[in-house]
């Protein structure tokens, strides 16, 4: 069959001869590399070539392109991969993204994608009962999280233009439409206020604590100076948007949902939105789920079950509590694509800027039914116990400083202290005094890792503090001994440091 066009064989032939090398690729073993280090240069070179080619290759060729495309790309999958807010998937996982791909429906209008509507509106519905919102919420799967947070960012934006168009009494000054957020916010805030034409003064920045959550007297005290106009003499201040977190980049923070949403219960005009597209899913879970209080009060949240649930990317999701708000996001629809409103079922891209749309909501139907609440539920709780593991272990070692005294999420944030350094750094404190010699210490450790295909981490800066490793743990299988492994081998590649 080698000689056989790579156009003739069927999906069956296709999964025959390369699923077993996907299967091997998604389940590694921890001695395994993580990613073979390279150029992009080097990349392109492992390929016989990179054209696009004007007839068919052979099989033989498909498979050395398979091989070259394995053997260059990160194991995502791998224990040791700690380097994003995301891993590995499960068999079922890449099996619904497969389904997807063959069922290759375009969920805008339900007659082009009746089941996959059916199962979008149903997990919604599901998870807005979940999150704590009413029957009446609405919702929908977004190509990411940022996207999500772009969405709700516009959604508000028209509902705060839509109460100035219909004032019985004009304002006195012009209109000055600001967003509030906190400092340790995600990029997505910032980015979706310039794409919405807002001006990045007007996005303000309340300050956060040493870990990353939003400080709510400041919250109130800019709502204060908002009302008796002291924050700007010449316009009328409208913060339309407060973003807050559930889960930050960094240091997994999450804000105090409950303190805000009693703050804004004397600023109703101000749309509450929650991004958890990394700590949503520990709702899911009893022990967990009290990082979320107050979540039910928000007017939206963002929540991306493709990081903790262990989803395929993409998996995300945008819960609305108002109903009705998405209604006219699209503007006037297309006469030619989405028709009088039929008995059948609904166009869900009425609620959306897009047009084209995976059926995402098939993805965590399908793992949900096969794995259970349960099973994510036990994922979840156990990640969160080897975190409170590892912090512990690192609080012991004697060359270790860690940022938190207790984490809050799966993000583990440290600084390795290099022999040369021992008797100059001993307190978080005495960091500021060696910030260059430590950021490179870190910096150092974080590619030796990666060069030798051990682990996969990231580095972080934080205020003052000089740059600290930043590890995620979202492998279970990793268990204890594999953290244990992972910190012999940080202190390994750093004796000479």
């Amino acid at each position: 069959m080698d000689h056989v066009g790579a156009d003739q064989l069927s999906l069956v032939e296709l999964l025959q001869c390369f699923g077993p090398k996907l299967e091997q690729f998604i389940k590694p073993a921890e001695d395994d590399p993580i990613v073979r280090a390279a150029t992009a240069k080097e990349v392109c070179d492992a390929f016989d070539d990179l054209t696009l080619v004007e007839e068919p290759i052979s099989k033989e060729q498909l498979t050395r392109d398979l091989s070259s495309i394995l053997s260059y790309s990160v194991r995502t999958s791998h224990p040791h991969f700690y380097d994003k807010l995301y891993g590995g998937t499960s068999p079922v996982g890449c099996f619904s993204e497969l389904l997807i791909s063959a069922l290759n429906a375009n969920v805008h209008t339900f007659q082009a994608a009746p089941v996959m509507t059916v199962l979008e509106q149903s997990c919604i519905q599901q998870l807005n009962a979940i999150v704590g919102f009413p029957e009446s919420a609405e919702g929908l799967f977004c190509p990411g999280g940022a996207y999500s947070n772009m969405l709700a960012m516009y959604t508000a934006l028209r509902h705060a233009k839509r109460q100035l168009d219909e004032r019985e009494t004009p304002l006195t000054k012009p209109p000055r439409l600001v967003i509030l957020t906190s400092s340790a916010a995600h990029y997505s805030v910032v980015s979706s206020a310039t794409l919405m034409g807002i001006p990045d003064q007007d996005v303000i920045r309340l300050p956060s604590d040493l870990y990353g959550r939003l400080q709510p007297t400041a919250l109130q005290e800019y709502l204060v100076r908002v009302v008796d106009g002291s924050v700007d003499e010449n316009f009328t201040v409208i913060p339309f948007f407060l973003s807050c977190t559930a889960g930050t980049t960094v240091t997994g923070a999450f804000d105090r949902f409950e303190e805000i949403a009693t703050v804004l219960e004397s600023h109703k005009d101000v749309w509450f939105h929650i991004d958890g597209c990394w700590g949503g899913s520990v709702i899911l879970s009893e022990k967990h789920r009290h990082l979320m209080n107050g979540c039910q009060h928000a007017h939206s949240l963002a929540w991306n079950p493709h990081k903790m649930m262990h989803l395929p990317l993409q998996c995300s999701v945008l819960l609305v509590r108002p109903p009705g708000c998405l209604n006219g996001v699209t503007g006037k629809p297309a006469a030619y694509l989405f028709h009088a409103k039929s008995s059948l079922g609904e166009d869900i891209s009425l609620k959306t800027l897009q047009c084209g749309r995976k059926g995402d909501g098939l993805k965590l139907w399908l793992c949900w039914r096969v794995l259970g609440r349960q099973g994510f539920v036990a994922l979840i709780d156990e990640n969160f116990a080897l975190a409170q593991y590892f912090h512990e272990r690192l609080l012991s070692h004697p060359h270790v400083l860690v940022l938190e005294k207790q984490p809050q999420c799966l993000n583990i944030c440290f600084w390795y202290i290099p022999p040369s350094l021992r008797g100059h750094v001993c307190t978080v404190e005495d960091l500021q005094k060696h910030k260059t010699a430590v950021s490179h210490c870190t910096t150092t450790i974080v590619q030796r890792l990666r060069e030798e295909g051990t682990a996969l981490s990231d580095v972080a800066p934080m205020g003052d503090f000089p740059y600290f490793l930043r590890v995620v743990l979202h492998h279970p299988q990793l268990g204890k001994q594999g953290l244990d492994r992972f910190l012999d081998h940080v202190e390994r590649v750093a004796r000479d440091l």
